[in-house]
């Protein structure tokens, strides 16, 4: 099991990523030939009143975050819309 702590994550911020989870589902699709992956986040329930764009925002620094930390990959997010 990984210890979140390892990763500067707080019991707090903990609670805060499991509260995303019970909003939202994911798909991840692999485009190997093009070295791409394309990651939807889906509304659990499309009714429901959720800032799915905060979450986006979140969840693409995070993502930045964790390839600069463990693979010392540099980025950029790029906002379309």
């Amino acid at each position: 099991m990984i210890n979140p702590a390892m990763f500067g994550l707080g019991p707090q911020q903990m609670e805060a990523g499991k509260e995303v989870g019970k909003h939202l589902k994911m798909e991840v699709i692999k485009h190997h030939k093009e070295g791409r992956l394309e990651i939807k986040y889906i509304m659990i329930d499309p009714g429901e009143n959720f800032d799915v764009g905060h979450a986006i925002d979140s969840l693409a620094d995070q993502l930045i975050w964790g390839h600069d930390s463990f693979f010392d990959m540099k980025g950029k997010v790029i906002d379309v819309d």
